[in-house]
């Protein structure tokens, strides 16, 4: 998984994404997760999927100073 997400990483430069791995066979709780971003910003962000999918959504939450600064630097370089 780390090699995936190196290669993830080198591609979506400036976004956030996790993995999540679990078996199809019906092994329920067992399941590994991998991210680039901080652990409260991934959360905000599933959450804020599963409002959109469920026809619940509801404004962004609120993402860390830490994700912020990166989002802002992330923007002045696409520019």
């Amino acid at each position: 998984m780390n090699d995936v997400a190196s290669v993830m990483a080198n591609i979506f430069k400036s976004y956030g994404f996790a993995i999540f791995v679990f078996p199809f066979n019906g092994d329920r709780g067992r399941m590994n997760y991998i991210s680039n971003a901080e652990r409260e910003d991934m959360v905000a962000a599933l959450k804020e999927f599963i409002a959109n999918s469920e026809g619940r959504a509801h404004s962004a939450p609120e993402r860390s100073p830490d994700a912020q600064r990166l989002s802002r630097r992330a923007a002045s370089k696409r520019r």
